[in-house]
């Protein structure tokens, strides 16, 4: 699998051939991670590009949580060539009036291109 990665400073092509050369059937391999996200009250920095769609979202049952706790939806990342499931969970917001920015894919002429969930 071939991955574009974009930077603030500018657009690296680590290996842009695979996007170029027309459609291929891939399967999905969904991998689930307990660990948590770190999360950081900035714009990301890093757009991440695969050319094929990332699986349904996986419906997630919302647990009560803490006090003054949000819950930041489930999302999937990609790592190690495949699509990689990051389970919900509660946080606190960083201040007040803090806004959760969720995980997104986009889909653009390049093809999928994942946004960070991060604190406004």
């Amino acid at each position: 699998m071939n991955i574009l990665k974009w930077t603030v400073s500018g657009l690296i092509a680590v290996a842009p051939l695979g996007l170029l050369t027309g459609c291929h059937e891939h399967r999905h391999e969904v991998v689930v991670h307990e660990e948590r996200p770190v999360v950081v009250e900035r714009e990301p920095a890093q757009v991440i590009v695969v050319p094929e769609p990332p699986p349904p979202i996986i419906v997630e049952k919302v647990p009560h949580g803490p006090r003054g706790q949000i819950w930041i939806a489930g999302h999937y990342d990609y790592y190690d060539h495949h699509y990689v499931w990051r389970p919900g969970h509660h946080e606190a917001p960083p201040h007040k009036g803090a806004r959760w920015e969720p995980d997104r894919w986009d889909r653009t002429e390049h093809g999928y291109e994942h946004r960070a969930g991060h604190w406004k």
